[in-house]
């Protein structure tokens, strides 16, 4: 079982996730070049994967099966980590709302690293 500081950090995660999210959508949006905006759609399914594993974690956060949930979340960390420079938002004309998409994403993989 996790602490109660470790539920609220996966709670925070989530929610962090789920703004950059939002904020992927907008852009994709407004976005007007075809590259850019299947870029913007590639990080969007990459954050979408993450949030689907992080809902499954939190689904299990008081069983028996929480730890095999953490395990393979953390593994779509690392994975994203490894990506790092690769990051599809940095290519967004407005660089107000890709850093504010990648203080989201860094915040929540923070978050779960900790867990």
């Amino acid at each position: 079982m996790l602490p109660t500081d470790g539920k609220q950090g996966l709670l925070n995660a989530v929610s962090l996730i789920s703004a950059a999210e939002r904020l992927l959508i907008q852009a994709i949006s407004s976005s007007t070049e075809p590259s850019i905006t299947l870029k913007l759609n590639t990080e969007y399914s990459r954050l979408d994967a993450l949030l689907s594993h992080m809902l499954r974690a939190q689904a299990f956060v008081d069983g028996p099966e929480f730890a095999f949930a953490i395990v393979a979340l953390k593994k779509n960390v690392a994975e994203i980590q490894a990506r790092e420079n690769d990051d599809s938002f940095e290519s967004l004309p407005n660089v107000i709302l890709a850093s504010t998409i990648a203080n989201y994403k860094s915040q929540a993989l923070s978050l779960i690293a900790s867990l």
